[in-house]
């Protein structure tokens, strides 16, 4: 919602999204988990697939009780079998805590420390 409310160019996040989105094939292709012939053509069917997914659900045009099924068909897109892809599709995830706030940069700022001229 806040990422579609911003009202800001979806290219930067899509390019983003399809970045992490080509490792994470790589590396399912290579454990056996996904079937995919061409990596840039699914990576980009399948980043369409989850951007126009959200912004369908985003604009109601979609409920977002839609969003197990339209799961398990992207991962059959990525060569899952229908009954692994549904069961994946409604598997709980336990996610990583965030870090506790406030965050602190290193010594020395985000990008090291910086020498100044003397």
């Amino acid at each position: 919602k806040y990422l579609f409310d911003a009202g800001l160019p979806m290219d930067h996040f899509l390019r983003g999204m399809r970045t992490n989105l080509y490792t994470d094939l790589q590396r399912g292709i290579t454990s056996g988990a996904f079937t995919v012939v061409d990596t840039d053509l699914t990576t980009s069917m399948v980043a369409g697939g989850m951007l126009g997914m959200a912004l369908d659900v985003y604009r109601r045009i979609l409920p977002a009780s839609t969003i197990d099924e339209g799961t398990a068909r992207l991962l059959q897109q990525l060569g899952v079998k229908p009954a692994r892809a549904k069961k994946l599709s409604t598997q709980e995830v336990a996610f990583l805590a965030p870090p506790p706030l406030p965050l602190t940069w290193p010594r020395g700022g985000a990008f090291g420390q910086a020498t100044l001229p003397e």
